[in-house]
This record gives C-alpha cells, structure tokens and sequence, in this order.
C-alpha cells in the first residue's frame, strides 16, 4: 500500500496498552521515588514482552505500547506483567503503590517503520481505561480469539461508548488470581528508598572450599566491600546484616533484587587451595540479570591480608564505574521536563562525560551546567549539583571561556556544597579544583586531602589529585600515586597514563613518559606535547651522553610529533601553553616550556 508517497503495510495484530493509574497524584506525592519507581516498572514490563514475542512501539511518558502476533501471547503476557508487579508494589505502602491497567485489542493495525499506528491503537487505549488499576480489558475481538483457548475467568462489561468512538464497543474484564507474597514493612521502606538512588547489595562471598576456616574471609571480603561502596554518596548500599540472610542459599538475582529494593547485585566466591587462593566477583543488574562485570583475582594466601585492601578497591572502584555509565544512559533517556533533582543531576553529568571523553565542545560544557544549575534549583540541599557547576567553571576557566571573576564565583559554589555536605568527597574535590585554578596549592592540596579522606576509591579523584601533586612540585609522590592507583584500577589505566607520563616528564624519566604515552590508543593535543618534550629531553640526554646516533632518533621523533601537533593545533604557541599552566615553582616552568621549545613549538 502506497498512500502520500509513502510505503505503508497493514496486518492483524493484538494490539497492547498500558499505563500508570493515578500518575498525576503519586507524582505530586513523591516526585523523586515514582519516577524512579516507574523507569524501573517499564523496564520490567519491556522485559516481559520481549520474552513473550512481543514488539514495543513506543513509550508515552508513564505509558507503553506493544504489538504481538497472538492475542493469547499478549494475554498471558499481560497476566504475567500484572502479577509480577503486583509482588513489587507488596512492599510499597498503600498509597505508594503504582498500578498499571492493561488494554488489548485485535485489529487490522498500519505498520510504519516497524511501530504500528490506526484506529486500533486508539481502541486499546480507550479500552485501557475501563480496566481496574492492576487489571486487564480487552475489546470484544481480542476477547472473540482466546475465549475457548484459555482457561481464564472473565467478566462481560457490556457495550461501551468510548470517547472519539463512533460505535458501541464490546469489553471484557480478566477476573485475575495472582499469586503475591506479601512483604515485611522494613521490606516495603526499603523499596522506597530504592526507588530515588540506584541500590547495590553485597551478598556473602561463597566458601567454595566449605572449609570453616575461610568463612571469615569470606564474610570480611563482602563488608569491606559494602562499606567502600558506601563512601560514593549517589549509591545506596543494603545494609550487610540484610545481606546476609541469603548467606549459603541459591542466587535468584531478579527476586533478591524485589525482596530489598535494590538494582544492583554483587556476588563473588574465595576458593583457597593449598597457598593459593582465588577471588572472583560478579556484578549483576536484577532487573534484566545481565551481568555486567566480572573478574578474577589469584594471589598467594601469605599475601592476602596485605591485599585484601586492593581487592577490595579494584572490585568498588569497576562497580562505581559500571553503575555510574548505567545510571548516567538511564537518566538522558526520561522526559526533560519532568526530572527530578537527582535526574537533573545524572543529565548534566551525562553531559559533562560527553564534554571530557567525547567531543570537548563549548556546546556540551554549557550544556552541563544548564542541567546542574536545574539540579540545585530543584534541590538546594544537594551538594552534588554546586560541587561539579563549580567544577565545570573552573574547568571553563582553564580553557580560556571565562574570565577570573568566574573563577571566584566557581569558588564559592564549591564553598556553598561543601557547607552542605561536609562528608561529600565531591564537593571537597571541586573546591580542591578551584583552588587549584587560583594558584591557591596549600589549600588545593587540602581540600583534595579531604576528598580522598572520605573516599579513596574514586580514580578520577585519584588522578587529580596526582596532577596536583605534579603542579607543586611533589612529583615522586604524584608518579607512586599513580601508579599504585593503576595497579589498583586496571579498567582506568588508559586515562591514568597521560597523567603519569606528565609527571614521570617532572623527574626527569622521559623514556618512562614515552612508554606511558605509548599505550595510549588516542593521545591528545597535551598527550602529545608531553611526548614531544619527552623525546626532545631524551635526545638532549644522549648528545650529552656522545650517544649521536639515538640523539638524532630522538629528535627526529620530537619532529614528527611536533608536527603533529601543528597539523590539529596550528595556533598553539609556547605562550598559550604559558597562560594555560600554573605551576607552584618556576623551576617545573621553565623546565617544561623549554621541553616545548625544544621539540619545535614555536614562542608565538
């Protein structure tokens, strides 16, 4: 069928519409838990269709639209659907609790780019609404398919008049026997409080050995963990008491995840066998039970109290990563308009990620701080949004968009989250930031201090703070830093190179810098000035040394990289690197302007 040039095609299909009872009023009583209630709930029902052969059409906001090929499929999905969020919302209080009415009908559907449009889209929706909050209808011909193939109890409403509907239409109402376990109360708070922040849970590693003698190791692993993931101030952690009841019973992540309310689970094992013994942890999302993450660690068992701290950062330094990547997709994909402080917060960081890892554009920096502005607006008790809109100032400052009375305000919206929220890292870190950009060390050195007090497990604080280090002079402290934290975080090793061959560079180990360099898939514009200085240094080295010939592959090398350089960056002079950097001492100045001018960039 052609119609307006376009190429359209019509089938049968059983048409599925569902929405949220009550929106407006749950909405208006916790903006923050139903909408993440609600994100949780879609996704919920998405899995139940694809499971059932189902396609999605399209969301509306609290609403979704699917098509299946049978109407027993959408029925039996749709029972399934309703019972399975009739045992989430158990452990919601009464008032709390978000129902979906369901709405089916079968009809001749126009077929465009794989989502379905027509009448019959709109009868199932207008069908929806005569269903009871938790229940199913279905429209006379969807009722018609599957009255004498399912064993299903119905009720006859009648002939209905619906609105925009020019005839009467039959409707059925599924009398339905669901299957719910009811939940404690302490359950039911902890779903609400699941429902504003993504939740992790650290389940008891498994003795696979079943020796008693392992048992407090496996124990002391899983708390270690739950109280390091309990420093990153944007993810709640069950409490390890709650964890360990399920301590020797079978994982079922999807119902341990509706039991505590929580979106994320940690499972891991210790097997010991002679000296050695081996660890490994798995982090999985509850509600798909994909598994997202997992590792191994070997190590001998006369070393493993002087490395159960490693194995613990590395474990919460990936799952802080992995969380915050998903958390992050989830937030860009909810209605701007509707977002609450936390949401607002996750756009301007989606943002801000884009900014540092993707593209680097004006656009995206003044993106983020549109969202994180929003965040503080909605919420001015929350620490977060002030911390990283000082942050993105300052940062703004660096790269020359805004001038020194920015900075000064940037500066005292770190001060302002910090006021908040004396115990989050963030804000310490952001003022540490802005100190940092006023040239003010002592108190840069402080503040990032203060950050790392309260959570030493975040490697980008880790890095900065190094950088730092690297800017007042303290560069053998900055190169053990680092490369204790890469050792630490393999994961972040890629970023955490371009840091170390900067101070590596300040110790005079520039063969080392090379190396680190070396590594790096896409060095950038600074990767590659610190590579050019690198190799210029080393030639300079090896004519002292009377080694000519690697002297001259040096420079060589510096040449090539300058040039570079000058292809993607034909402005940049050694006096924009002068106005851009802001060393403690003159003597790292000069010895890095002189690296530059050395390896070709001309003054001006």
């Amino acid at each position: 069928m052609q119609e307006d040039g376009i190429k359209l095609t019509r089938r049968l299909a059983a048409i599925f519409y569902a929405d949220v009872e009550g929106y407006t009023r749950l909405i208006a009583l916790d903006e923050v838990g139903t909408h993440r209630t609600v994100v949780s709930y879609l996704q919920a029902i998405t899995d139940h269709i694809e499971k059932h052969g189902g396609r999605v059409g399209h969301y509306a906001g609290d609403a979704v639209l699917a098509d299946f090929d049978s109407v027993e499929s959408a029925v039996r999905c749709s029972i399934e659907i309703q019972e399975d969020l009739a045992n989430r919302n158990a452990r919601a209080p009464a008032d709390r609790e978000v129902q979906f009415r369901i709405g089916i009908n079968f009809e001749t559907v126009i077929v465009d780019h794989g989502a379905v449009h027509g009448g019959g889209v709109n009868l199932a929706a207008r069908i929806e609404a005569l269903a009871e909050p938790g229940g199913i209808c279905l429209s006379g011909s969807a009722f018609d398919q599957i009255e004498r193939t399912l064993p299903i109890k119905y009720e006859f409403l009648g002939e209905k008049q619906l609105k925009n509907l020019a005839r009467p239409v039959r409707a059925y109402r599924l009398l339905l026997d669901l299957k719910i376990s009811r939940q404690s109360a302490d359950d039911r708070n902890a779903a609400v409080r699941a429902s504003s922040r993504p939740v992790i849970v650290v389940l008891p590693f498994e003795n696979l050995r079943h020796d008693p003698d392992d048992e407090y190791l496996c124990d002391g692993l899983a708390q270690d963990i739950t109280t390091d993931l309990a420093k990153f101030h944007d993810i709640l952690v069950i409490s390890a008491k709650n964890a360990y009841q399920y301590k020797d019973k079978p994982v079922d992540p999807k119902n341990i995840g509706l039991e505590l309310g929580a979106r994320y689970l940690l499972t891991g094992s210790v097997l010991r066998s002679g000296e050695t013994i081996r660890v490994n942890a798995n982090l999985v999302e509850t509600i798909t039970g994909l598994q997202l993450w997992s590792e191994r660690f070997d190590r001998n068992f006369s070393d493993l109290l002087a490395t159960q701290d490693e194995l613990v950062r590395r474990v919460v330094s990936a799952i802080s990563t992995e969380v915050g990547t998903k958390e992050r997709a989830t937030a860009i994909r909810t209605d701007p308009q509707n977002v609450s402080a936390y949401d607002a917060f996750l756009r301007g960081n989606y943002h801000w990620w884009r900014f540092t890892n993707v593209d680097g554009s004006k656009h995206e920096w003044i993106e983020c701080q549109k969202w994180f502005e929003r965040a503080s607006e909605l919420d001015p008790d929350y620490p977060r949004p002030w911390a990283w809109l000082a942050y993105s100032i300052a940062e703004g400052y660096r790269r020359g968009w805004c001038d020194s009375q920015s900075l000064a305000n940037a500066e005292q919206l770190a001060k302002q989250a910090v006021r908040i929220g004396m115990k989050d890292y963030d804000a310490h870190w952001a003022l540490g930031y802005c100190y940092r950009h006023g040239k003010k060390f002592e108190q840069s050195i402080g503040a990032y201090s203060k950050a790392y007090e309260l959570n030493p497990n975040d490697p980008d604080l880790i890095i900065e703070m190094a950088e730092t280090l690297t800017y007042t002079g303290k560069h053998e402290e900055a190169v053990a830093q680092l490369e204790r934290s890469m050792s630490l975080q393999p994961q972040c090793a890629q970023y955490c190179r371009s840091s170390l061959a900067w101070a590596l560079y300040f110790t005079r180990r520039y063969g080392d810098a090379i190396l680190q360099l070396s590594h790096i898939s896409s060095p950038s514009k600074d990767d590659l000035l610190v590579m050019a200085a690198s190799h210029a240094r080393s030639a300079e080295s090896y004519a002292n040394a009377g080694q000519a010939v690697i002297a001259k592959e040096e420079t060589n090398a510096a040449e090539r990289t300058m040039r570079e350089i000058r292809r993607t960056q034909p402005d940049w002079t050694v006096a924009r690197e002068r106005s851009f950097e802001l060393f403690e001492h003159e003597i790292d100045n000069e010895h890095w302007l002189d690296g530059l001018l050395a390896a070709g960039l001309p003054e001006k």
